[in-house]
């Protein structure tokens, strides 16, 4: 459940309480135990309604602050009808009424406020207070003022609070299994398309997107263009300084060129030390100026690594989508544009042009 939501039915459930239990102070002049308790009660609840509404209160910290508290107090309520001199007959109404729903509050505040099985721990070993009260007075009044009937009626109870415990522990439980799968889900979706070193989406992550896009200029007639950027000489820099300065001048180069990019755009690692941008709606030219701009502001900056100045340039070929393109020959112009800028001399631009040939825009 959202957390909002969440503080949310909390602090209605509080200021109910807060208003009914006065009410039912009011309504029990004669009980001399809870004209005490019940101020307490009220007072406790305003506290922590209080500071959920501020937020001063965390919502696990307040489930288990009103655990704690309904916990003692109904406890408390069903020792005092046990013990309190009166006959079983003269508190047994209330005790179904109302004492053996309320404790069935405090399995529930349980499984809200822990998890699963520390909440089944808990509320095993409140049911085991309760049953154990209820034991040491019902027993030796058998045959006395507690019928057998009423005891089986006891019997019953219990046994509904037991399965309750149950019940809910099954739901918890399942739920959080649920959550567990959901979660790793996600998480080996994120690692199926997201590049562990530089966080950026990988090659499949990258396809999907180009599918998604080409599908919408297919749609609408529009334009989609493919940088293809290469690290020169990437392999001296692994061989020279070591893979740990080699991923981090990766590292440093992906930060480089995404604020370059607009918000529409896309940055990938396409593999190695070779990055893609998709940017849609960004016709030859355009691309073009967004390539010589991230071509030169890689060229300039100083990659330092651990005190070490690693020179670094990039040779980029680009491609704008044609009416019948997928996603393989779009790539297949770009790649043929960049080898074209890496057999010129490196750290260049390179187009793939409408006819077909590789060069400068017309």
């Amino acid at each position: 459940m959202d957390t909002e939501i969440r503080r949310r039915a909390y602090a209605a459930g509080l200021l109910f309480g807060v208003v009914t239990v006065p009410v039912i102070w009011w309504l029990r002049p004669d009980d001399a135990v809870m004209r005490v308790a019940y101020p307490v009660l009220t007072l406790y609840l305003a506290v922590v309604l209080i500071g959920l509404l501020t937020r001063r209160l965390a919502i696990p910290t307040s489930e288990r602050l009103m655990l704690g508290v309904i916990g003692v107090f109904y406890f408390a309520r069903l020792l005092g009808l046990l013990f309190g001199g009166q006959t079983y007959g003269e508190f047994t109404g209330e005790l179904f009424e109302s004492t053996f729903l309320g404790l069935m509050l405090i399995y529930l505040f349980a499984f809200l406020a822990f998890e699963s099985r520390r909440a089944l721990v808990i509320g095993l070993s409140y049911f085991a207070l309760v049953a154990g009260a209820l034991a040491i007075r019902v027993v030796p009044s058998l045959g006395d003022d507690v019928s057998a009937a009423q005891a089986v009626s006891v019997l019953r109870v219990l046994t509904f609070h037991l399965a309750f415990i149950g019940l809910v522990y099954a739901l918890a439980y399942g739920k959080e299994q649920l959550a567990q799968a959901r979660a790793t889900a996600d998480a080996m979706t994120v690692l199926a398309h997201e590049d562990t070193l530089t966080g950026l989406a990988n090659r499949r992550g990258v396809q999907e997107v180009l599918a998604t896009h080409l599908e919408e200029v297919g749609a609408s007639g529009g334009k989609l263009s493919l940088l293809l950027f290469d690290l020169d000489g990437f392999k001296a820099v692994n061989d020279t300084h070591g893979h740990l300065v080699g991923d981090a001048v990766l590292q440093q180069v992906a930060a480089t060129l995404a604020p370059e990019l607009r918000e529409t755009d896309s940055l990938g690692r396409w593999g190695g030390e070779e990055f893609v941008v998709l940017a849609p709606g960004t016709d030859l030219a355009a691309a073009q100026r967004l390539a010589e701009r991230s071509r030169e502001v890689v060229a300039r900056r100083r990659f330092m690594v651990d005190g070490v100045d690693v020179p670094v340039t990039v040779s980029v070929g680009v491609a704008t989508s044609r009416v019948g393109d997928d996603a393989r020959s779009l790539v297949k112009r770009a790649d043929d544009a960049l080898y074209a800028a890496k057999r010129a001399g490196r750290n260049r631009v390179e187009v793939a042009r409408a006819d077909g040939e590789v060069g400068a825009t017309p």
